[in-house]
């Protein structure tokens, strides 16, 4: 059962939007209780501030995430922002690994490994920059709103999530929600982005989310691999998720608070094992 707490904390960092990047978000306080202190004496004490950072980070690893990413005016300004800070980023997300277990710290450790490994297919040369910008200029300037929606949709599948009651539940819930939620990001963005710069996005952002997860989403959802497999097996799971994607609530939350929520949700199914 280990896995999953991995599989939960790794899949939901990705979209985690902090508002600045220059200090942590206010935090519910009840968010910032200590996870089941008997078992996490050791931990730091700063790591709900630690979580904050590395959601700053994550978000700007994935670069399309990122709340700046629709002001960014230029290719230049971009690789300013985004490649040549970006092992820097690595090294914030790998600061929160004294805040896990060692299991978990070993798959943070495998997900910042293959985040630099596609960091060289975007941003090692000159032509992976001009690619790259090439997809993400779609939402510069005006593609805040879409950004917005697809976050709308994260936070809808991380919280029917939570609201898990059983490991097994949240193991369904978890693969079939991230992979109905990648099928819909991509058919939103192709249909966003190829009238504005001829370029189908869609299979590119997702690719920035599978390369970087792959052995995870491998590991833990070999048996519900697609959609077509949830919608076979958790029918009624399947067709709730479909329709969270397509009518996803506006809100104003912050994804890092979700996080928080979703690691303490573990903890408790999992008896902090």
């Amino acid at each position: 059962m280990i896995p999953l707490a991995i599989l939960i904390l790794t899949l939901i960092t990705i979209p985690i939007n902090a508002q600045t990047t220059s200090g942590p978000t206010e935090l519910d306080e009840s968010l910032l209780s200590p996870l089941r202190p008997h078992h996490h004496k050791s931990f730091p004490k700063d790591c709900p501030v630690r979580l904050i950072r590395v959601g700053q980070c994550l978000d700007k690893m994935l670069m399309v995430l990122d709340e700046g990413i629709a002001s960014v005016p230029t290719k230049e300004a971009f690789n300013d922002r985004f490649c040549i800070p970006f092992n820097s980023y690595a090294k914030c997300v790998l600061e929160y690994r004294p805040c896990l277990r060692p299991f978990q710290r070993s798959v943070l450790s495998l997900v910042v490994y293959n985040s630099k490994l596609t960091y060289k297919k975007l941003c090692k040369t000159e032509l992976n920059v001009n690619e790259t910008w090439s997809h993400l200029e779609c939402f510069t300037p005006d593609g805040q709103p879409v950004i917005d929606n697809i976050k709308n949709k994260m936070l809808g599948i991380i919280d029917y999530s939570v609201n898990s009651t059983s490991v097994e539940n949240l193991l369904v819930r978890g693969c079939c929600g991230v992979n109905a939620l990648i099928e819909s990001v991509v058919t939103q963005l192709d249909n966003y982005c190829l009238p504005r710069t001829g370029k189908a996005s869609g299979q590119f952002v997702a690719s920035l989310v599978t390369n970087i997860f792959h052995d995870i989403l491998s590991m833990m959802c070999h048996n519900l691999p697609d959609v077509k497999t949830c919608q076979a097996k958790m029918p009624e799971e399947a067709q709730q998720i479909q329709q969270l994607l397509e009518h996803p609530n506006p809100s104003d939350s912050d994804l890092v608070l979700y996080l928080l929520k979703i690691i303490k949700k573990i903890d408790e199914i999992t008896d902090g094992i």
